[in-house]
């Protein structure tokens, strides 16, 4: 399991572990829960640390847009930018097949990710001034987490594609019946150790937790619909749209 993690991570972030496969990585992809807890302990912790120093609002906000990007290595918001431009043509089966291939960036992608960064931004901003400490490493923590599980979600009940390509793998692996009971046990335990630390906040805890499956659900069935499968650019939709909304539910 340790090899797979760090593919996994390798894969998934740009913390700099080496080596690894995209095999190994799939054989631990019921694992994801776990990347997205280290995801948002590093990024919670770093708006921790500039709360402590007096840093503004705004600057904390701004920086942690940037701190994602490069935590992450922007696969997640390159995945977003395609599947949104796939949104935007409004075009179905091959047609929408050769949107998403497209190399060059539309209108639609430009634009909806120009409204995800921003909103970020706001919302971030919005949480940093009103969320003691101790919740707001909690609640960030766990829209990682919930982000990193929406993934898997979308993979498990998304269409393999039906050529070699990088996601095909991990959806064929999300399927198996054992690798979704660690999953769910996993993601559980993190959600429960996340609540054990700021009960109080429990209404919120159990909004973001319940974001990864409906998420995760509803783009793999409109991914089902316009593509005919899932693939890493839809994974990387589903992340950041989960992200968001986590967000902005903590902010409410």
């Amino acid at each position: 399991m340790l090899r797979g993690l760090r593919s996994l991570l390798t894969l998934l972030t740009s913390i700099p572990l080496g080596g690894g496969s995209v095999e190994d990585a799939a054989r631990s992809f019921y694992a994801v829960p776990l990347v997205g807890a280290l995801e948002g302990i590093v990024l919670s912790a770093y708006l921790y640390l500039l709360r402590t120093l007096g840093v503004a609002a705004e600057v904390a906000a701004l920086t942690y847009v940037v701190a994602h990007v490069a935590l992450t290595g922007g696969i997640h918001l390159d995945g977003f930018a395609d599947y949104s431009d796939v949104l935007g043509s409004r075009l179905r089966g091959d047609k929408a097949v050769a949107v998403l291939k497209d190399p060059r960036r539309g209108a639609y992608g430009v634009l909806l990710t120009a409204t995800t960064v921003t909103a970020s931004y706001a919302l971030t901003e919005r949480i940093y001034r009103v969320l003691p400490c101790p919740e707001l490493v909690a609640l960030l923590t766990l829209s990682y987490i919930a982000s990193a599980e929406s993934i898997y979600v979308a993979s498990s009940v998304g269409r393999s594609e039906p050529y070699r390509g990088l996601a095909r793998e991990f959806t064929l692996r999300a399927k198996e019946p054992g690798s979704v009971a660690r999953n769910t046990s996993l993601y559980l335990l993190a959600v429960l150790a996340v609540a054990l630390g700021v009960f109080e906040q429990l209404p919120r805890l159990l909004a973001v937790a319940s974001l990864a499956p409906v998420v995760g659900y509803l783009v793999a069935r409109d991914a089902n619909l316009r593509l005919g499968f899932v693939n890493g650019d839809v994974l990387g939709f589903c992340f950041e749209v989960c992200r968001v909304l986590s967000l902005l539910v903590v902010a409410l």
